[in-house]
């Protein structure tokens, strides 16, 4: 199953909750959450700009990344590229942390 629709994953706001780690905020101080991280995050603002370039839009949106055929298609490519929703981006994030 898909970790963004069953809300499960290496995000801090889904660990938080299950008591894996002591914060579910992200190094922006911001809530991390699926949302977040697709269309708001500064840290992946250049990966964000291809995702549009690819989409030939100005403005993302949930429905559009996860309810169309391009959207899912560009949404793969992004999460590829910024490797966020993975055990090793997890991982990489604790040692920051740390």
């Amino acid at each position: 199953m898909d970790p963004l629709k069953i809300r499960y994953g290496y995000l801090k706001s889904y660990l938080y909750l299950l008591g894996y780690t002591s914060t579910n905020k992200y190094i922006c101080r911001v809530k991390e959450t699926p949302k977040y991280l697709l269309l708001s995050c500064s840290y992946f603002s250049l990966a964000r700009n291809k995702l549009k370039d690819k989409l030939a839009i100005n403005y993302l949106s949930l429905p559009l990344l996860l309810n169309t055929t391009s959207g899912i298609e560009a949404s793969i490519a992004y999460l590829s590229e910024t490797n966020i929703y993975t055990r090793k981006y997890y991982l990489a994030r604790e040692l920051v942390d740390d």
